[in-house]
């Protein structure tokens, strides 16, 4: 039984054989149900006051620790390297305001020179 559909029709438009055998069993074939990971990738927004990066948690319980990726802090160069704060807003399905706060990052220079 020759298949037809999807990309044996494409195949065949552009002149491949499709060799004549049973494919059948294909449509026994279900794909992997794969689910949405729970923490999102950064969505990176540039605006005046630097960058914004967004990630969404789709689900977590209280007291449960959701690690949501590297930071990498870029400096234009030597003398700009120094403290900065990450201001964060949480978004709870079971709290009616958003939590806003930030986090104070300390950089310590060090000298590489021994």
């Amino acid at each position: 039984m020759r298949p037809t559909g999807g990309i044996f029709d494409v195949l065949e438009l552009a002149n491949f054989s499709v060799p004549q055998e049973d494919y059948s069993f294909l449509n026994n074939i279900t794909p992997p149900q794969l689910e949405r990971p729970n923490v999102s990738a950064p969505t990176l927004i540039k605006n005046p006051d630097g960058i914004e990066a967004q990630v969404n948690v789709r689900r977590s319980k209280q007291s449960q620790i959701q690690p949501l990726g590297m930071l990498y802090a870029s400096f234009a160069n030597q003398d700009a390297v120094g403290s900065f704060q990450i201001q964060y807003e949480l978004h709870a399905a079971n709290v009616p305001r958003a939590i806003k706060g930030h986090l104070q990052v300390v950089v310590k220079k060090t000298s590489d020179k021994g």
